[in-house]
């Protein structure tokens, strides 16, 4: 069996019928709901129906499966005056709604600075030779469930969330269309 890192990218896809049923969803429950929100739903949901797209390796021989897709995104936060994108998981995000996961982004963007405290040691880690330094994170990862709780198990990285324009990454892929979400 052979190591292979696959990434899939998708650089422009029509998105009226996500974006009509979005605004259906406002105007019936009064309520925001974010296109990053049902994008991160309907991907986790899509992950979810075949946990091989969210595994990680235990040793060379072991495959570690999960059933919850816990998916990283960026959060926008306010740190010292400055708007900086921060990550967030939003655990178990295949067995919640667009709406759920949209109130957790949110409430998300409100928490204090998630890197206060390992702050104060980073100029301490920047005196340690980047050897050492690649070694301990391996070592700090390698075990999967440390990993899925540090990092997640996909992630979805929204370019146009920061800038200008539009754009989306994907570290797993998720193949159907957004509409399975009555929104």
């Amino acid at each position: 069996m052979s190591l292979q890192h696959t990434i899939h990218g998708l650089l422009e896809f029509d998105v009226t019928e996500a974006r009509r049923a979005i605004h259906a969803w406002r105007r019936t429950s009064r309520q925001p709901l974010s296109f990053t929100a049902l994008l991160v739903a309907s991907f986790a949901h899509e992950i979810g129906e075949d946990p091989t797209l969210h595994a990680y390796r235990k040793g060379r021989r072991q495959v570690v499966l999960f059933d919850d897709v816990d998916v990283a995104v960026l959060v926008e936060q306010l740190i010292d005056g400055e708007r900086i994108p921060v990550p967030h998981i939003v655990r178990a995000s295949n067995r919640k709604t667009p709406a759920q996961i949209d109130r957790e982004i949110r409430a998300a963007r409100d928490t204090g600075d998630p890197y206060g405290r390992a702050r104060r040691f980073e100029p301490l880690w920047l005196l340690v030779p980047a050897s050492f330094r690649r070694f301990g994170l391996t070592r700090l990862l390698a075990d999967p469930f440390r990993r899925k709780r540090l990092t997640g198990t996909a992630a979805v990285s929204s370019v146009g969330m920061f800038g200008q324009g539009t754009g989306w990454g994907f570290r797993s892929s998720a193949t159907q269309s957004a509409s399975r979400w009555a929104v």
